[in-house]
């Protein structure tokens, strides 16, 4: 039986929307990827923080929600405060931004 033509054009549009939403369920970014971009933030804190050039700002992960900032002889930590939201698959640093916070824990 063949399907009227606007109706075949509207099934296979949902079905392509279909398969492209169940596809891209799976990307994101790696958790590789968040950190990296919460190092990177950690750097531009600090960089405030110290009144010290970005470029002299090193970062260390100390461990899976403390990072450790020196620059310009000053030392600082911080620490990641992350809701339910704040894991791999995150879409964009949009979403990191809103689920995975960094405050300041303590400046030296």
């Amino acid at each position: 039986m063949l399907l009227r033509k606007p109706f075949r054009s509207a099934l296979i549009i949902s079905v392509s929307a279909l398969i492209t939403g169940c596809v891209s369920l799976g990307l994101g970014l790696s958790w590789s990827e968040i950190n990296q971009y919460l190092e990177n933030k950690v750097a531009n804190k600090a960089s405030f923080e110290h009144d010290c050039p970005k470029e002299n700002i090193r970062v260390t992960k100390l461990d899976g929600y403390t990072f450790g900032a020196k620059g310009c002889g000053l030392r600082s930590t911080y620490v990641l405060i992350p809701n339910q939201r704040c894991r791999s698959g995150i879409w964009s640093e949009k979403y990191i931004d809103s689920f995975c916070h960094i405050v300041t824990n303590s400046r030296h």
